[in-house]
């Protein structure tokens, strides 16, 4: 099954445990955020590893808050956030999953908000479980034929093993600008420019194997990775001027 990513703004989100549980039926992975802030950060960070949005009317503005929500300040943060990003050309479907009976009315203020963004056109649903399934339905549609989301399903188990261990780091964001361009028809890749990418990604890796014990800790000196002796240790060669070999 293809997997889908996406970012949940709601006040209400890690007690929502069946739409969770729904939403993995269809391959989706909801990474919920109670307050704008919090998840406007993870938004900006790694929108790359995001196939879409969806929001509720009301949530947290900032992470300090508790009680109940009663404006749509939060909303409004991060429908202003998603706009800019759009400007710099990243464009991620959004939808709106709300309770508020109001919320879709014509002249609710939610709308009002929403309706100059560039996801203005998607639906409303309803915070019920008919309504939730019919939106798992419509992000799949929206998401299957962008870029970022196809090049994920076609390497689904690298990117499947980076969320497992390498998800505090920006291995999936590099990995994916590397693939990304290696992808596009008739344009030459210039490998030169992705030397960097490639070295954190290995350095990643290196990082990992030391953790778990397969990387000597002399491989390592101040936190720094020697590439060329961790290459020779785990190739069962032995080092240079580290004096250690692989067993």
């Amino acid at each position: 099954m293809n997997k889908y990513r996406v970012l949940w703004f709601d006040d209400e989100c890690n007690a929502l445990n069946s739409f969770i549980d729904d939403a993995a039926d269809f391959g989706i992975d909801l990474v919920g955020y109670s307050n704008a802030d919090d998840g406007i950060e993870e938004l900006n960070a790694n929108y790359l590893q995001y196939d879409a949005i969806i929001l509720d009317g009301l949530f947290y503005s900032n992470k300090n808050q508790t009680g109940e929500v009663s404006t749509t300040i939060g909303f409004g943060k991060t429908v202003k956030a998603i706009e800019k990003l759009q400007v710099q050309g990243v464009i991620l479907p959004c939808f709106v999953l709300s309770g508020q009976s109001s919320i879709h009315t014509a002249n609710d203020t939610v709308i009002e908000l929403f309706k100059d963004s560039h996801s203005a056109n998607h639906k409303f649903f309803k915070k019920n479980d008919e309504d939730f399934k019919c939106l798992c339905n419509e992000i799949i549609k929206a998401c299957k034929d962008k870029n970022n989301t196809i090049i994920r399903h076609k390497y689904q188990k690298v990117f499947d093993a980076i969320d497992s261990h390498f998800s505090e780091s920006d291995t999936a964001k590099y990995l994916l600008k590397i693939l990304k361009a290696i992808e596009q028809p008739n344009v030459d890749f210039d490998d030169s420019l992705y030397f960097t990418e490639i070295r954190i990604i290995i350095e990643h890796v290196f990082r990992k194997s030391n953790k778990i014990g397969l990387l000597h800790d002399k491989c390592l000196l101040n936190a720094k990775v020697n590439l060329t002796e961790s290459c020779l240790f785990l190739s069962g060669e032995p080092t240079k001027h580290l004096g250690v070999k692989c067993k």
